[in-house]
């Protein structure tokens, strides 16, 4: 819950990482294949991560891994990075949200998925 009293989406499955630099691509196409319709990664703010590169590791990784997912048919959409601090709770909920309704927009995954990705 944030401090304005807004709750994060019932929906929503949490994966903890010390840091989106270690966040390998591979993690998202799990995610994936095992149900998920959308993915957000989230992430401090450039300049400000405490391994001092893993945001801008990361934001190259989800470029690529954005290109590689459209291979497969599945829409850059359905993958969202965020720069959210600590203090930032209302933002954080207010992006899952966001996530959550650009997700039901699109669908369940496999509308439309190519090669063998699709479940």
């Amino acid at each position: 819950m944030s401090s304005s009293g807004k709750v994060s989406p019932p929906n929503v499955r949490f994966i903890r990482l010390m840091c989106t630099g270690r966040l390998d691509p591979e993690f998202v196409m799990k995610g994936f294949q095992s149900g998920a319709d959308g993915v957000v990664i989230l992430g401090c703010h450039p300049g400000d991560c405490h391994y001092k590169e893993g945001n801008y590791n990361t934001l190259r990784r989800v470029y690529l891994l954005r290109r590689m997912l459209s291979q497969f048919g599945i829409e850059e959409k359905r993958v969202r990075l965020e720069w959210i601090s600590a203090c930032e709770a209302e933002k954080f909920v207010d992006t899952l949200h966001d996530m959550v309704r650009t997700v039901k927009e699109l669908g369940p995954l496999g509308k439309g998925v190519t090669g063998d990705f699709g479940r």
